[in-house]
């Protein structure tokens, strides 16, 4: 789930409403909870107390080496994408000198100076001259491009450098006059996002969230906060260790109305981790009452959900059937969808055995949940920012999991 595609980012301009949903104070005063049917019923009113309860370990049968690897090769995959990608990009520079990034950045450094010394008409002139060599089809048609170039690397290695093609992108926005306009705040949002994602991958937790806000920021004016903007910022606040920032973002993500999607299974197993890590009994209560709730409910969206392999993995937590999972893994057919599932399972069962103290076996299904090479999941991400913060908190000793 989760992963970085193209299309993932246009969901942002056009977000479902949320429902009707009244905010009600908890016993933290700093943390507002949002009323909910489900929430109500589900969350409980001392979800983020702390807790100090020591977990039972999970006793899982399994030789770690036995336990199946499905290394696909995504990263072939999106990387021909990305190299025919870029091709096509450096035929339109050969072709239109004016797009290269030496001439970009040189045009543009020369028009701020004139707007640094209120020379406005000198820059604007520059600018004028430009777009009548690039024509402004010629010019999208270069954005495009650019912008699928960027999300073609975050898919076949979301550590791979894009500074230098969100540049690119800012410079031509500018050279061309639509940054910061009100009819491209989409390609704005999506210079901020691409940062997102980038400085997420780099474990740049605080300015990835930086770039989240400025794209709630140019939301807002027309929308709700995004679903994506919610869950990202949860995912970054809960390695930082902000608990319950993290939960307020999951929890206010689950007001949307989808319940189909299955952003929203998986956003109640990020919900789950946060709440586990700082009060472990309330996350176990809190992810069997979601099962029972799915269970119980005889419509169409939730017999959906239930089919879903992120619920399967909620009920294998709670079971601690591990092994019935994992042998349902092995009967997929299709190795590109065997190897996503075990990513996500791998995932997500290293942060229970964390949960539970169990870190060195932790650590080894984080490093298993990477092993499937699945690079266009976030799960493959998650598991690494866990590898670097998780276990690094534990031994610098500024794990919040035992403040207040």
């Amino acid at each position: 789930m989760y992963q970085f595609i193209y299309a993932a980012f246009l969901s942002i301009c056009s977000i479902s409403g949320i429902v009707g949903c009244e905010t009600v104070a908890t016993k933290d005063p700093q943390l507002q909870i949002v009323s909910h049917p489900l929430n109500g019923e589900l969350v409980g009113a001392n979800y983020m107390s702390r807790s100090s309860f020591k977990a039972p370990k999970w006793n899982i049968n399994l030789d770690p080496s036995s336990l199946p690897v499905e290394p696909y090769n995504v990263r072939t995959e999106y990387k021909k994408i990305f190299d025919d990608l870029r091709m096509a990009l450096f035929s339109l520079e050969v072709a239109y000198p004016d797009l290269s990034m030496n001439n970009l950045a040189q045009l543009a450094n020369i028009c701020k100076q004139y707007e640094a010394q209120k020379k406005e008409a000198e820059a604007t002139k520059i600018k004028n001259e430009f777009n009548k060599r690039i024509s402004k089809d010629l010019a999208n048609k270069t954005l495009d491009l650019q912008r699928k170039i960027v999300w073609a690397a975050f898919n076949f290695d979301p550590l791979y450098d894009v500074d230098d093609l969100i540049t690119r992108q800012y410079l031509l926005m500018y050279m061309t006059g639509v940054l910061h306009t009100p009819e491209n705040t989409p390609a704005m949002n999506e210079l901020n996002y691409q940062q997102m994602m980038t400085s997420q991958a780099k474990n740049d937790l605080q300015h990835s969230n930086d770039y989240l806000s400025a794209v709630e920021d140019l939301t807002q004016k027309k929308e709700q906060t995004p679903l994506l903007i919610l869950m990202y910022r949860g995912i970054n606040n809960f390695f930082l260790g902000n608990y319950d920032a993290a939960a307020t973002s999951f929890i206010t993500a689950d007001e949307y109305k989808d319940q189909e999607n299955d952003y929203y299974v998986y956003n109640k197993l990020q919900l789950y981790n946060v709440i586990a890590h700082v009060n472990w009994p309330e996350g176990r209560a809190f992810l069997k009452r979601f099962e029972d709730f799915i269970t119980n409910d005889p419509t169409p969206a939730k017999e959906k959900v239930r089919d879903s392999w992120a619920f399967k993995i909620i009920h294998a937590l709670n079971t601690e059937d591990f092994n019935s999972i994992v042998e349902e893994a092995k009967k997929i057919e299709d190795a590109k969808t065997r190897a996503e599932n075990l990513t996500e399972l791998y995932y997500y069962v290293a942060l229970e055995l964390y949960h539970r103290d169990q870190k060195d076996l932790a650590k080894l299904f984080f490093a298993l949940s990477r092993a499937q090479n699945i690079t266009n999941f976030m799960e493959y991400n998650m598991a690494d920012l866990a590898l670097s913060n998780l276990f690094k908190k534990e031994t610098n000793g500024s794990d919040k999991k035992s403040a207040q």
